[in-house]
Formats: structure tokens, sequence, C-alpha cells
């Protein structure tokens, strides 16, 4: 059993305690808003306000020099249209655009960077929104809302076959496994080797290796389904009826009727001593449950009391990775809690909270995560206007979204039949992509001889048909001409692709070729060529290329680099568009699939 207390409250009090009653209005927000940036010296604040502007990431340095300046913080403003100038040129040469800034959810990689290594002009701009060189940090950690966890005994008697002797007797998979001894972002690319011989070493303590498998991992579909649609059965179903979790603002109503797929489940598999160090999850749900074995867990809060003391050093994935060690019993970084999870214990760690973990014994352990970008879950009558619009600015349509979300609720069905039924499955993915169902084999050798009496009619039949489909298709394209389309009249969806392609709005309706409807750099033209090579999109002889160099905003190309662009065929608000809307499909990169 457990022999602390099940969960933890910290003293400061969370400042974001849930009402399940009713949701604040959208006044009480602005007026919550307009409170917390009153414009009173740092010292004079309640301790209230200095943790609440701490988690928007403003510091005592930054929040006095706007006083003393007379300026707004930047984060004040809700919408980039309403930033001063000088704000939006320092936040574009820091990465950011009007998509990224409105939305909120794409921070850019620069912002990752230790101070030491931004530009000149970087540091500038940082300079410009406030920071410096000691609060630059509070552009890369995400400070966490409270530190209230949960730990809990939970009885799921349907995981607990999944324990060593089940994964040692799959003999035929294969599995990919990271080091297990790494300080920092251990999620890079691993080492394949047989699962079976996998467990045997890490059972014995003979190996560093670890498999954690999680968010989309292609290698979770090469272990039995059964796993996977366990956990987001009767876990999820056991987390859902949890009343700690629910009092404690853990588990929210919400959760009752999202849809789960792959990226909610998650397995890890480790010897003695086999570890993940110290970093935070954005997840607004994730709860660790032990099957097999024991661990051993260091949390560490992320507000006001670490400040500072932890950056995220630069990798993939929105999780912060520190690179320090915090694991070492004799030297526990202050403030920590240690928690120690046995078979049927499991722990629910609060959204960027700093936490590390060891396997105290060879341990296997699943878990389920809920995102953050809890939109992506809901189908598109459940979606606010407002989240509607946001949407379509992504270039994602109504049925698109509907598509993706019936794939999510149909995963664990799907899943299931995966080990019995593969060619069913395949049918059932292709009426959702509106593919026609195969059926070639389908009784082939029936009737050899009927068939054989027929063929010269059916030639001939099929002759005639297409004839007529040939003549069908030859009207259709007389009728319409897609390039005499004036470009206003075009849909958003198409104008967006168009764009990507390298198409301007001039270009389009003056009929003027687009450099990127060469597909080859040896049939571009010479000026094409010149252009592109000063826009640094040069290909070698033979290779296609995408246009990717569009990637900067206007303001920071060369004057050599806009005449470029200029003699493309863009203008400068073109330019910028088109870099705008790369920007939303890195989003739908990220958040959506």
């Amino acid at each position: 059993g457990l022999n602390w207390a099940s969960s933890v409250q910290d003293d400061s009090s969370s400042l974001y305690d849930e009402d399940d009653d009713d949701d604040d209005d959208e006044d009480d927000e602005d007026d919550d808003k307009e409170a917390l940036y009153e414009p009173v010296p740092w010292k004079d604040m309640p301790a209230s306000q200095k943790k609440r502007l701490l988690i928007d990431g403003i510091t005592e340095t930054m929040w006095t020099r706007w006083l003393e300046e007379e300026q707004q913080p930047y984060l004040q403003y809700a919408e980039w249209e309403d930033l001063p100038l000088d704000y939006q040129h320092a936040l574009i040469l820091l990465g950011w655009t009007q998509s990224s800034f409105n939305f909120k959810v794409l921070v850019p990689s620069i912002s990752k960077l230790p101070w030491n290594e931004l530009t000149v002009s970087q540091q500038e701009a940082a300079t410009v929104l406030g920071y410096t060189s000691s609060d630059w940090v509070m552009m890369s950690v995400m400070m966490a809302e409270d530190f209230v966890y949960v730990a809990l005994a939970l009885d799921i008697p349907e995981l607990r076959r999944f324990g060593w002797e089940y994964f040692e007797t799959l003999d035929d998979v294969m599995v990919e496994v990271q080091d297990g001894a790494t300080v920092g972002d251990d999620m890079g690319e691993g080492n394949l080797v047989s699962l079976a011989s996998f467990i045997k070493l890490a059972r014995k303590g003979l190996t560093s290796m670890y498999m954690k498998y999680e968010d989309s991992n292609g290698f979770k579909k090469d272990l039995p389904s059964e796993l996977g649609v366990s956990v987001l059965t009767y876990m999820k179903e056991v987390l859902m009826n949890s009343k700690e979790l629910r009092e404690k603002g853990h588990w929210k109503k919400e959760y009752d009727s999202r849809s789960y797929t792959e990226y909610n489940w998650s397995v890890w598999i480790g010897g003695i001593n086999t570890t993940t160090s110290i970093h935070y999850d954005t997840d607004a749900f994730n709860f660790l449950y032990v099957i097999e074995g024991k661990k051993r867990i260091v949390l560490i809060p992320n507000d006001e009391r670490t400040f500072g003391n932890y950056t995220c050093i630069p990798a993939p994935g929105d999780s912060c990775w520190p690179g320090v060690d915090v694991l070492n019993p004799d030297n526990l970084p202050e403030h920590a809690v240690e928690i120690i999870l046995g078979p049927g214990e499991g722990l629910s760690t609060p959204s960027n909270v700093w936490h590390a973990v060891e396997n105290l014994e060879p341990t296997v352990a699943v878990a389920f995560r809920v995102g953050d970008g809890g939109i992506v879950d809901r189908p598109w009558p459940e979606l606010s206007e407002e989240e509607q619009e946001m949407v379509k600015l992504w270039g994602i349509q109504e049925y698109d979204w509907e598509i993706r979300t019936r794939i999510g609720r149909d995963f664990v069905a799907l899943w299931n039949s995966d080990d019995n039924d593969s060619d069913n499955n395949e049918e059932e993915v292709d009426a959702w992509t509106g593919k026609e169902e195969s059926n070639d084999d389908d009784d082939s050798d029936d009737d050899d001889d009927d068939d054989s009496d027929d063929d010269e009619e059916e030639d001939s039949d099929d002759d005639d048909e297409e004839d007529s489909d040939d003549e069908e298709e030859e009207d259709s394209d007389d009728d319409v001409e897609f390039k005499d389309i004036d470009w206003v009249l075009l849909p958003e969806g198409f104008r967006h692709e168009l764009q990507l392609l390298g198409y301007t709005k001039t270009l389009w309706d003056q009929d003027e070729p687009c450099y990127l409807e060469a597909p080859f750099w040896p049939d571009l033209s010479a000026s094409h060529q010149q252009a592109l090579e000063a826009l640094e999109c040069a290909s070698t002889i033979g290779e296609s290329y995408d246009g990717s160099c569009v990637n900067a905003m206007w303001i920071l190309l060369s004057k050599e680099k806009q005449a470029a662009a200029k003699s493309l065929g863009y203008t400068q608000e073109e330019w910028d568009a088109i870099v705008d809307i790369r920007t939303r499909r890195s989003l739908v990169k990220q958040f959506l699939l």
C-alpha cells in the first residue's frame, strides 16, 4: 500500500482552481487581466499577482523596466494587430508570425536557445520585448500553474497480465530501445532489438537500455493490440471514476467523452537503475501506473521557488529537458518531493511540473495521458464558432475535421481487430479516405467457362464505354478552365495551396508563369534561377524543390533577397502571406496530425 499522503497541495494556493458550477464570463476574464497588469511596483504586489505574472513569463526585472519606461508588457496584447510596430518587428526577429502569436501555440525554436547563442539582432529584439540575459529563460520555460499531484493505489485487474512474463513470450517482435542512463532528452533514434532478448537482459539488470513507447511512436503497432486497447479502455474507466482525481481537478468532466487514440497511451519497460532525467510535459493530464516492479519519482515545483534553476535545451517536441541530474538521493534539489510506486500504484503529475524517474527494480509501467490541445479530440459541432474559425484558418474544413475525429473514435475498434482481420481493416481505412475498396481477387476462379464465352462481348462493351467516357471528360474539360477563374473567386483553401506553390494574385490574374511550375532546376528560366540563387533556394541539377526558402518575413530579408523576390512576382504583402500560411501548416503538423 501507499505510505505517503495520497495527494499534496503546496503552501501557495492554485490561482486556477476550477469552479464546477460556472465558467468565468469573458467580462470577468477581461477584468482579471486588467487587474493583473495594473501598474504597481513589484514590491507592493500581492504574492498571487506575482505568481500569475511569472506564469505568463514576466519577471521582476521586466516588470520594473516597463514601469520605468511607461510601456505595456507585450504579453498583455491579445492580438498581433494591437501590438506596437517595434514589438511586432522584435517578435518577427525571434521567429514569431502573426498566426503563431495569435494562436499562442507554436513557440519558435529560437526561444529555446541560451542567450549567448542568440545573434546580436536577436538579443536586441529580446531587449525590446523587455528581456535581459537573466530573464531570457522565461521565454523557453513554461511555468506550472500549481504543484498539486495525486498518488493513488488503483485496482485494474485487466492490466495485471501485461507483466514481464507476457512480454518475454513475444519472440517475433522487434522493438526500439533507448539509452536508459541519458541525462537530457533521451527520445532520439534508438537501437532495434528483439523484444524477448531485451526483456531477459532487463529482468536480470544486464542492460541499461530502456523501452519507452509514447505519443505516436510507430513501433507501438508492432506490439499486440490488446495492450493499447486495455489501457484506453480499462485504465481510462478507472481514472474516470476516481473521486480524488476529479476533486483535485486532474480529471476534468470533458475528458469523459473525448476520443482517444494511440497518442493517449504509453508503455515503459526498463531494468534496475534505468532512468528518465528531469523534464516537464505539457499534457493536460498524465497518469503513470506500475504493473510490475518499483519506481522512484522526484517531483520539483516549477514556479517562483525554482525560477532560473533549470533551462530548456533545444529538443524536438513540447517537453523541456534541462540536461541535469536530480536523482542523486544524497543531493536532492530544494523543494523536491520523492514518490515510490509499486505494483498497482500510480501518479498523476500536473502539467509543466519538473520530474525525473528511476526504476528501483526491473519495471513494467503504462501511462494514460490527455493532450493539452483538447480541441483536436472534439467533433466539429462541439467546437465553438471561434474554434471553427481558427481551424479554417489552418486550412482545414469541416469534412477533413470529421474524417480525422472519426478515425480517432474508431481507433480502438480498428486496432483491436488488427491481428485477425487485417484485410477488413484496410477496407475500413479506405472507406475513411474515400478510396474504393478492391475486390479483384474475389471469386476469381468461379465460372471460368462462362467468363471465356463472354470475353469478346465484354471487350467490345468496354471499348464503347471508354470512348464515351473520353468524350464526357473532353466535354467537361471544355466547360471549365481552372486557370481562367479570378483569384478572388477561388476558394480560400485553393488560394492557400497555390500560394504554397509560389503563386500570387498578380501572377495568377495576369497568367504569368510561376517559378515552381517547372519542378526541376534545368527547366527554369535563367532569370528565375538567378533570383532563386539570391534567395538561397538554388537546387543542384536534376533535383526537385518546394520553395521552402520562403520562410522568413519580408523585413528579415536583405535588400538583395527582396529584389530577387520582386523579380519572381512577389510583393511584400504576398510574400508575408505565404510565410504565414506555412506557419499555419506547422501548427497543423504539430498539433493536429
